[in-house]
């Protein structure tokens, strides 16, 4: 018979109660690192969702998901710039209190996209719902953001109607565009591809953009814009967004953007392709030559840029610019 002494069982037992003591810290540790390496969450509406930092679901490439901002998280605009907005001080010949800022891919082909604030707003409060300023690099595209003329506030004169004292004064701010995308070729950039994107009154503006610009723009985005132009045989692609509970704009004016644009400035496909992706219902016409029409209405968003993991307005520019989408 084995004889085990009452201290040996002690030791012994002791022995045991450490090494699982060290296995279970080794475990916790594993643990916060692998939590750790995923990036920084936060939870949204959809209450099951995270969101955050992360990679785009079709690259590698860096996307930012988030609830969009709303009205008091915009930041307030100045006369001038603040030192908040990213990006380097254009100058743009003629236009010398309009703040125009370039943000340069590395390289001089890189696709550009413009970025164009709503009614009385400034590049602040833009980017300040957006990310597409903090990411665009990373994925290979420039971004230019330009500014209505300072009348009390900054405005776009879409159509002589709209919007506000721009339109009161019979500003051109088509000639002002122009200057800046010759200003952006003037330091050797030479953009293969040109995306014009607006908010709201900037939505109405890349409409117009894509009739008066046709011949130096590729594609426009109208995000909660409008149809305040008109025109035949464009030969520009256009994505037109809005939201359900937009009660100023939203998914009512986008549908009429897009239904226009494929039965005017382009000649597309009767039936479209259909997609959803949770509250986004996207529809995407082919057109001749290459060219989309593409509707996203996104049900129960508010006059807001949408920032979601199901869909987000920035990777779809990027995605658009780099010629991935649709």
């Amino acid at each position: 018979m084995l004889h085990v002494s009452k201290t040996s069982s002690i030791y012994d037992s002791r022995r045991c109660a450490v090494t699982n003591r060290v296995k279970a810290a080794l475990i916790v540790a594993l643990v916060l690192f692998v939590l750790c390496s995923l990036g920084p969450t936060r939870a949204v509406e959809a209450g099951n969702e995270t969101d955050g930092s992360t990679t785009s679901s079709s690259t590698t490439l860096p996307v930012r998901h988030h609830k969009p901002t709303t009205w008091s998280e915009w930041e307030d605009c100045t006369r001038g710039l603040t030192k908040k907005v990213i990006g380097e001080r254009l100058q743009v010949k003629g236009y010398a209190t309009r703040p125009t800022v370039l943000q340069r891919a590395t390289d001089a082909d890189a696709p550009l996209v413009v970025m164009l604030h709503g009614a009385n707003g400034c590049i602040e409060k833009l980017q300040s719902q957006t990310d597409i300023e903090e990411i665009a690099g990373a994925w290979g595209v420039s971004l230019l953001w330009v500014s209505g003329a300072q009348l009390g506030g900054r405005w776009w004169n879409v159509n002589g109607r709209c919007c506000g004292k721009a339109s009161d004064a019979n500003i051109d701010d088509y000639s002002y565009v122009r200057a800046a995308l010759k200003s952006v070729r003037s330091l050797g950039l030479n953009p293969r591809r040109i995306v014009v994107v607006g908010k709201s009154n900037g939505g109405g503006m890349a409409v117009g953009i894509g009739c008066a610009l046709r011949r130096e723009v590729d594609v426009v985005v109208s995000a909660s814009g409008f149809k305040g132009s008109s025109c035949r045989g464009s030969g520009v692609s256009l994505m037109a967004i809005g939201g359900t509970d937009d009660k100023q704009l939203g998914a009512i004016e986008a549908t009429k953007i897009a239904a226009f644009w494929r039965n005017g400035p382009l000649s597309c496909a009767a039936k479209p392709t259909r997609e959803s992706r949770k509250t986004a219902s996207i529809s995407t016409w082919r057109c001749k030559d290459g060219r989309f029409v593409r509707l996203v209405v996104l049900k129960g968003m508010e006059h807001l840029w949408p920032t979601y993991s199901h869909f987000s307005a920035d990777e779809e520019v990027l995605r658009i610019a780099r010629g991935e989408l649709p």
